[in-house]
């Protein structure tokens, strides 16, 4: 008996000393990563230098080629290995911004300012023209029936007049605690949500939608389109075309420029 005990006492005590060991190994590996987050943190310094130092970096672009070399680098230097480059889209094309400036000549001097969409083509040099108003490509039938013959020499400027919204009104609302519980009280979302497979139909429908108005104001001699987007007035928000493949479409110079650019035009 006495054997017994001796045995089940000493299986016993295995079980919280493993136990023990188990627990404290993961505090310790915390505790490390928290002291070297917290006192030895340098992610303020590398966000700076891909921020303020590397700029954009579009795909594609030597701007994207230059912060990955500097992030190679740094995997590098703290002891990562078989740090690499991979190609994944060896029919990919880049683009890079060069300088660019956009001016309003007539009937008063005025800058624009815009900021070109990605993967747009350069202008031939200096280039001026008389400015065509195009509210919509919607329906490319009626936009060539008007416009037919009449861009060549001509910039366009594309969309409808964006309704204005005044910085004096405050940009963001708080809601009371009553508006928050009755919000809470819903079983049905206000905005439905897309499937992730239908979204990504859509994107590739919506992302090359301008294609054909783009192709017809090239080939009726179109020098550029200027267009906005329904942002705050003082807000330049550019976005980009999709056209990053070798064999996509080479847009004419395409712009975005402020709302009140616009709306200035209207007036």
């Amino acid at each position: 008996m006495r054997f017994k005990y001796s045995l089940f006492v000493f299986l016993f005590f295995g079980i919280i000393f493993n136990s023990y060991s188990q627990q404290t190994t993961p505090v310790n590996l915390l505790a490390k990563m928290r002291n070297e987050g917290f006192q030895n943190s340098r992610a303020m310094e590398m966000l700076s230098q891909l921020t303020d130092v590397y700029g954009q970096r579009l795909n594609g672009s030597h701007e994207y080629f230059a912060a990955a070399n500097w992030i190679s680098n740094k995997m590098k230097d703290i002891g990562l290995q078989n740090v690499h480059f991979e190609k994944y889209c060896p029919d990919c094309r880049g683009w890079s911004l060069v300088s660019f400036n956009l001016e309003m000549t007539a009937p008063n001097y005025m800058h624009i300012s815009g900021y070109p969409l990605a993967y747009t083509k350069s202008s031939n040099g200096t280039v001026s023209g008389e400015l065509v108003h195009i509210e919509s490509y919607e329906d490319m039938d009626e936009v060539k029936c008007q416009f037919a013959g009449n861009l060549k020499g001509k910039v366009i400027l594309l969309g409808k007049e964006p309704s204005i919204k005044s910085l004096s009104e405050p940009l963001t609302t708080r809601f009371s605690e009553k508006e928050l519980t009755k919000m809470e009280e819903k079983l049905i979302a206000e905005i439905k949500q897309t499937p992730i497979p239908e979204l990504i139909k859509l994107w590739d429908i919506e992302d090359f939608e301008d294609d054909e108005f783009l192709r017809f104001a090239e080939a009726e001699g179109g020098l550029a389109v200027l267009e906005t987007r329904p942002m705050h007035l003082g807000i330049l928000h550019p976005n980009g075309t999709y056209y990053y493949k070798m064999n996509d479409l080479k847009p004419l110079p395409y712009f975005t420029i402020m709302p009140e650019h616009l709306i200035q035009y209207h007036f």
